[in-house]
């Protein structure tokens, strides 16, 4: 809902600030020899600057791993001091017991893989009185050999893609957006030092420098100076706790990729959460049309009846109501007006039927829902305007997920629209809470204290919900809140907005393809103007058709007739191959961008598909396929080299409309190559490649 004009100075969909951040990540442990008598701080007391400035930190415990040079401390309370190892047994870099001032530390560190560790911690005290950390800082340096190329979630997002090596960085992830790793790479995309902090939940402030001799070196002089990188967790609840766990993931392997590397990362989080996916629901692959670029928040039942209609005649099983749908006529959509769950009878007199008819056509309907947000203008902001999250005393737009009242509304609510209307699932949308809020008052019934953590718990409570109510409900996130946290609670995840840019949309479904299982990708609702040209027109269509589940949004009532035949023919193509396009193995051909060519694999290892978009390739290296399907979307000749490939090949050339244009045999070389120089009618243009026996 990018372009509406909020009357307050809020995040907004269309462009989220991505903190530019870096991080470091390992952990480290902290034990105890003495318990002190002191009280752990007020769950009430904000944390600010004034308390990091009072608790100081401890000293570093500093260690070597793989290519990496750590030093890690706390900011507690009560606070530590000196971390004294109590065993003198030799132990992997960090491994040990470490005591400090009634604390207790236990550190591991294990290898997972080759050049691979996990180092996990686990921070207690001995007399088992709750304390509270404020701060959790770890940095770590590392030889500049190798490192051309470092990269944040933040750093890898919509218009903030950072292709350079920065001389500064800085950034941040929490529970709503982003998580916190940072990768260095070779120019050529081969992994240099991947490292992440394993908990998603809490703020983590990233920052590091490159080029800088006061970052020390292996040698003098800048030329051997050490990249350096930190991440700071800040514990901003103010919330006493027991214990305090973590994990830090470091890889170096140089013979994965950023992207394998990411991968595996992924993995990692998965099974320190314990994380368990659901099942892909029935129509977790529809394509979908999208209200909001075609009509922004002037929709209504007539319109989306027809909007419908058209859609189904083109192929697309899925319709999603974006902002508007729950708004009177009169009312533009902005922070002030959402907070309500049902259909403004004005514009939609008859939603039941609505989308009953949209069913009996086959199609699914989805419901755009912003959950934390409560406009004053809201048929609800009388019942919920004392459950407002504060800042500094100051109201925001946001219902406090800390509160059981909050929770109790928008699971009624949730149940409420699956209940009447018979919907298919949910699109989130302004999830970017503030980082801190003011303490909540006395007495007042709440879910948890910790802002973050009742986050979370609220969004995987309404995602049950969901389910409960509709088995196979989807549930869609947008980056930056669809991070590796929302696997917990969403069965999508989204791109920030790009809706013009094809070439930025899918660049943002490679980064969150390293997700893993769990979650389907699905691009962002590509649109563009009616004046278009058909070629691009062609190109926007083939990017999302294979970056992954696809989403456009047109107004359909005025689409020329030659675009509503290119976005049936690809939408027929998607048909056909969309499990092995959305839930085959996709990975970058070349670092960067990223997105300029596509490798997909299915499942079964039987057909591959090929995407160039950015350039066309000198060489692909292909195995053990039957089928492939290269996508040309960047010029009319495709002129590349296909190799691990044998045997002899038909050959046909389709057009933009995927109308056949020729077709030939093909022959691979001694050297189990193949080698096609062929030319086509259009800038976007297919060659489908089928294995004769």
């Amino acid at each position: 809902t990018d372009n509406v004009m909020m009357k307050r100075t809020t995040p907004r969909r269309s462009f989220i600030k991505q903190l530019a951040g870096s991080t470091v990540a390992i952990a480290a442990g902290t034990g105890l020899l003495k318990a002190e008598n002191k009280p752990a701080v007020d769950a009430n007391t904000n944390l600010n600057r004034e308390n990091l400035a009072i608790l100081q930190p401890s000293e570093d415990l500093s260690w070597d791993t793989l290519r990496g040079h750590f030093k890690m401390n706390f900011t507690l309370d009560p606070p530590a001091i000196k971390w004294e190892k109590q065993s003198n047994a030799e132990t992997n870099g960090a491994t040990g017991e470490y005591a400090s001032n009634g604390y207790l530390l236990k550190v591991e560190e294990i290898e997972i893989a080759n050049k691979a560790v996990l180092i996990n911690f686990e921070l207690s005290r001995f007399d088992g009185v709750p304390f509270k950390v404020l701060e959790n800082r770890v940095e770590c340096k590392t030889s500049y050999a190798g490192v051309y190329k470092l990269f944040t979630t933040g750093m890898m997002a919509q218009q903030n893609y950072r292709v350079d090596l920065p001389f500064t960085f800085q950034g941040q992830s929490r529970a709503q957006f982003e998580h916190p790793v940072i990768w260095m790479q070779e120019t050529d995309g081969s992994n240099t030092l991947t490292f992440g902090l394993l908990d998603q939940i809490h703020t983590c402030n990233q920052e590091g420098s490159t080029y800088n001799p006061a970052n020390g070196g292996e040698a003098p002089g800048i030329a051997n100076s050490y990249v350096r990188a930190s991440l700071s967790r800040l514990m901003t609840s103010g919330v006493p706790t027991d214990r305090y766990r973590d994990g830090i993931y470091l890889n170096a392997n140089p013979k994965l990729t950023w992207f394998e590397a990411l991968e595996d990362y992924s993995i990692a989080v998965d099974k320190f959460r314990g994380f368990k996916s659901d099942p892909i629901s029935d129509w977790a692959l529809n394509p979908m049309w999208h209200s909001w670029y075609a009509h922004a928040d002037r929709i209504d039942e007539a319109r989306i009846r027809e909007d419908a209609r058209l859609a189904a005649s083109l192929g697309v099983t899925t319709i999603e109501l974006d902002a508007g749908w729950n708004i009177p006529w009169e009312q533009s959509y902005s922070f002030d007006t959402d907070g309500d769950y049902f259909f403004d009878g004005g514009r939609f007199p008859d939603p039941v039927g609505m989308i009953q008819e949209m069913h009996d056509k086959g199609q699914r309907v989805i419901l755009h829902v912003a959950p934390l947000l409560m406009g004053e203008h809201a048929k609800a902001w009388s019942k919920m305007k004392n459950c407002m999250i504060t800042v500094d005393g100051n109201p925001q737009p946001y219902l406090d997920p800390r509160l059981k009242k909050v929770h109790d509304y928008l699971l009624e609510s949730w149940a409420f629209m699956f209940r009447t209307y018979h919907i298919d699932g949910l699109w989130y949308d302004f999830l970017e809470i503030p980082e801190a809020a003011d303490p909540i008052p006395p007495d007042t019934p709440t879910v948890s204290l910790d802002l973050h953590a009742a986050y979370t718990l609220l969004m995987q409570s309404l995602y049950k919900k969901a389910l409960e109510s509709n088995p196979h409900a989807v549930i869609i996130l947008r980056r930056g809140s669809a991070n590796l946290n929302a696997k917990t609670y969403c069965t999508h995840v989204w791109p920030m907005d790009v809706p013009q840019d094809y070439n930025m949309n899918r660049r943002d479904v490679v980064f969150l393809k390293t997700y893993g299982e769990g979650v389907v990708t699905h691009a962002c609702c590509t649109s563009w103007a009616i004046s278009e040209s058909d070629v691009n027109v062609a190109r926007q269509m083939a990017s999302i058709v294979l970056a992954g589940v696809p989403a456009f949004s047109v107004i359909l009532q005025d689409s020329p007739t030659t675009h509503n035949a290119i976005i049936k023919a690809w939408l027929g193509f998607y048909e056909s191959n969309k499990e092995d396009l959305v839930l085959g193995r996709m990975t970058p051909v070349i670092p960067t961008p990223p997105s300029a060519i596509l490798k997909i694999v299915s499942k079964d290892r039987k057909q591959a598909f090929l995407g160039f978009f950015e350039t066309v390739p000198g060489l692909v290296t292909i195995t053990d396929v039957q089928k492939i399907t290269i996508v040309n979307a960047f010029n009319k000749r495709t002129t590349t080299r296909l190799e691990g490939i044998s045997g002899r090949w038909e050959a046909k050339i389709y057009d933009q409309v995927w109308r056949q244009e020729q077709a030939l045999s093909l022959t691979a070389d001694q050297n189990e190559g193949l080698t096609i120089n062929l030319s086509a009618s259009t800038g976007c243009h297919s060659v489908v490649l089928t294995k004769l026996r």
